[in-house]
């Protein structure tokens, strides 16, 4: 991903402006001598104060004859949009250790996932993860050896001086995953890690959606979680994996979302209810073998993440597309059970919460600790959410919920769908409902 740098923004942005506009915006900045009619020389001077290069000038209004001063309030919204972007494109590539190297201003980035190929030599893959070798970047072998690079590893690297058609090089190297260029052999590897029950609780319903408070006290997910999301076709299955994903809390965990095999149309919705996720897709019109690696760079990414420490969440749509895309791309299903069974809490710190959709069970239950189930019986009677409230829990359910949620639950399953719901409406929130059961 070509991260342009701040200084690049602005100028793009305020070549778009009229002379008149520039002028103005000149005047509220500090910029001297706002008058000149070269409009690249303006530029310049308003983006020489925007990042601090120059000092604002002085201003003196003794003698000057009014001039207009109104700014439409979105030149400076946009201007303010592209502080941010800025800021956190810096965040992302520059968070390094106290060796980093300190960049020009105007120093071009990318970053990338790393992934191997079968030769030892590697690429860097947009955030997306989608192929596109005009502009990734090429990672000879002998440096992913040396450094002790995996793939899934975000690698952000200097572009001054890397041609085109060039590979990249320890010298132009910042960072990986954040932290300062230099060996990694010794962090700690994925499979190493010792697994353990989830005890800490992923709260879904934090703004009331009765799907989600469902979920919550009958299938709680804690980070580290391996949930299976048993739903036969026009369950729901798409609109309830979409609440999931726009409700996992951003500065706990990091979403992620994997779309396989699936619509255009419903990747662009997707995209449009899910903000705070990281949404890789695969299209229909694409070969198996693309959804296969797209699985296979989500899997090793979360590892990589989870090796630091972070917490992991990937939704999953679907465990069956995945399969039927092994199948016919020649390979044996170890995919699919590598893919799912790679959820855990590690006991070291860091953890995978998958959280993978399935048309049918089949032996995916028998792997996953949580299950939320989806009838057909009450989607066909048009009563939504359509919880199989017998099959859905979790197991170990007593590391993450209180005594009175745990005796609550298990008197509410006893109850029909459509009258649990209508009494989760009348109760606010889950606190309340609990409150209310008599023990």
């Amino acid at each position: 991903m070509r991260i342009e740098s701040l200084q690049q923004r602005y100028r793009e942005y305020l070549d778009t402006l009229p002379l008149s506009v520039l002028r103005i915006l000149g005047r509220q900045e500090g910029v001297g001598q706002v008058s000149s009619d070269n409009k690249g020389d303006l530029v310049e001077a308003i983006v020489s104060v925007l990042t601090g290069e120059k000092k604002p000038a002085p201003r003196s209004n003794r003698g000057a004859r009014p001039k207009l001063t109104f700014l439409d309030p979105a030149v400076r919204a946009r201007i303010e949009e592209i502080r941010r972007q800025g800021e956190a494109a810096q965040r992302v590539v520059l968070e390094v250790g106290s060796g980093a190297t300190h960049l020009p201003p105007d120093a071009a980035v990318t970053t990338g996932i790393l992934e191997i190929e079968e030769g030892g030599y590697g690429f860097l893959r947009e955030m997306g993860l989608r192929v596109s070798s005009e502009n990734d970047v090429f990672v000879p072998a002998p440096l992913i050896r040396s450094l002790g690079l995996r793939e899934g590893d975000l690698i952000a690297c200097a572009l001054g001086s890397l041609g085109k058609d060039e590979q990249l090089s320890g010298a132009e190297l910042l960072s990986v995953n954040g932290q300062a260029a230099g060996p990694y052999h010794g962090r700690p590897q994925f499979s190493s890690l010792h697994a353990a029950y989830p005890d800490e609780q992923i709260c879904l319903a934090a703004d009331g959606d009765l799907s989600l408070r469902v979920i919550d006290l009958f299938a709680p997910v804690g980070k580290g979680q391996r949930v299976l999301l048993y739903a036969p076709p026009a369950t729901g299955r798409t609109t309830l994996l979409r609440t999931i994903a726009a409700a996992l809390p951003a500065e706990e965990v990091v979403p992620v979302v994997l779309l396989l095999d699936e619509r255009p149309e419903d990747v662009t919705e997707f995209m449009h209810g899910v903000k705070n996720a990281h949404i890789v897709y695969t299209s229909i019109d694409e070969c198996a073998e693309a959804h296969v690696r797209a699985a296979r760079l989500v899997a090793e990414r979360a590892k990589r993440l989870a090796e630091l420490g972070r917490d992991v969440v990937i939704l999953l749509d679907s465990l069956t597309k995945l399969e039927r895309a092994c199948a016919a791309s020649g390979k044996t299903s170890d995919p699919v059970r590598q893919f799912f069974g790679m959820a855990r809490k590690c006991t070291e710190g860091g953890s995978i919460a998958v959280i993978a959709a399935a048309d049918e069970s089949g032996g995916y239950l028998q792997m996953s600790n949580a299950c939320i189930a989806l009838s057909p019986v009450w989607a066909e009677r048009g009563v939504f959410p359509a919880f199989d409230l017998a099959r859905c829990g979790t197991r170990r359910a007593e590391r993450m919920l209180a005594p009175q949620a745990l005796a609550a639950a298990s008197a509410l399953r006893r109850e029909e769908l459509p009258a649990l719901l209508q009494r989760m409406k009348e109760s606010g929130d889950n606190a309340a409902l609990i409150a209310s059961i008599k023990g």
